[in-house]
């Protein structure tokens, strides 16, 4: 969850809301004793779902439940290779 980082900057008020695929990476930042607390510690209110988040948030378009998020951000770099998938011109129409 490399962009749980970001909820150390949450507020009270705030509303943060994490896609993550993997199951292990929300176990390490959830829970009673996390590894990384970035989550438990933000002011913001947190909710994780564990998924894909392209499908995820195509899913709850469909079902009429539109997030409305005033920001979205994208972390879809693993390791030091680019996912040059994500940097096309489809990518940003979609």
């Amino acid at each position: 969850m490399g962009a749980g980082t970001l909820a150390a900057y949450g507020r009270h008020g705030d509303y943060f809301r994490y896609y993550e695929i993997n199951p292990a990476v929300i176990d390490l930042s959830s829970g009673s004793n996390p590894v990384f607390t970035y989550l438990r510690d933000s002011d913001a209110r947190i909710d994780t779902v564990q998924g894909d988040a392209r499908r995820l948030l195509e899913q709850e378009t469909a079902r009429g439940e539109n997030q409305r998020f005033d920001v979205l951000v994208v972390d879809a770099f693993s390791g030091d290779a680019i996912p040059v998938h994500l940097l096309t011109r489809e990518a940003f129409e979609a």
